[in-house]
């Protein structure tokens, strides 16, 4: 499979409305507060995110917006690390 192959195949996933995963970068811990308030800041019609993998330094989120519709997928990464008080699976509600 050559590069144009491989090109066409990410143009039509796009273009079919893959939720394509992007990395955003949180200069101090990443706690429940500050993703919560990171995720208002990017999504303004986000309701809600489910945490969907975590490691020591990423946590992977799906981003929901009204009528539980995905909105996005995005990893968070901090080199200072990720809070206890996520877990996977856990909902946090973006305005509350």
């Amino acid at each position: 499979m050559g590069w144009l192959d491989i090109l066409k195949i990410v143009a039509i996933a796009v273009a079919g409305g893959a939720a394509v995963a992007t990395t955003v970068v949180i200069v101090k811990k990443i706690t429940a507060a500050r993703l919560k308030a990171k995720v208002a800041e990017d999504f303004s019609k986000a309701i809600k995110l489910k945490i969907k993998d975590k490691s020591t330094k990423t946590v992977d989120v799906g981003i929901f917006g009204a009528n539980n519709q995905l909105i996005a997928e995005k990893t968070y990464k901090s080199e200072e690390g990720i809070s206890d008080e996520l877990y996977v699976g856990q909902v946090l509600y973006v305005n509350s």
